[in-house]
């Protein structure tokens, strides 16, 4: 089965380049602009990987990430933020958030793969499972 990716990332430009890297490297990707979308998908979906970029529009991908894990708790470290803030206070996130990778805007494309190589040998357990959310 081929790994599952969701990009949550209000800039198309971004959402685009980001679908075609994880195509190339053997991902399935979907990608999305909002957290309202995010959460439509993951309703109907499994995933193995989460992209969140931290300034969406209506809604922090912090805070989006936290309501995500929060109601599907084995996307638990399945999670990787963008930002093009390099001075983010992540000592101050919730717990849940501690230990999430945040890749730095602009970041090369093997820094990403890297990253969401890394989040899904540590956790090659099943994925989330769709509309039961692992509650």
């Amino acid at each position: 089965m081929t790994p599952r990716v969701l990009v949550v990332d209000d800039e198309p430009q971004i959402r685009s380049a980001l679908e075609r890297a994880l195509q190339r490297s053997g991902y399935e990707a979907i990608t999305v602009a909002s957290g309202e979308s995010a959460y439509a998908v993951l309703a109907d979906l499994s995933v193995d990987a989460i992209l969140v970029d931290l300034i969406l529009p209506q809604l922090s991908g912090s805070a989006l990430a936290l309501a995500l894990i929060r109601r599907w708790p084995n996307l638990r470290g399945r999670l990787v933020f963008m930002s093009g803030d390099p001075g983010l206070a992540v000592a101050e996130w919730p717990e849940e958030l501690q230990g999430c990778p945040v890749l730095v805007k602009p970041f090369q494309l093997d820094e990403l793969m890297d990253t969401v190589a890394s989040v899904m040998e540590q956790h090659r357990h099943p994925p989330l499972e769709a509309s039961g959310g692992g509650q």
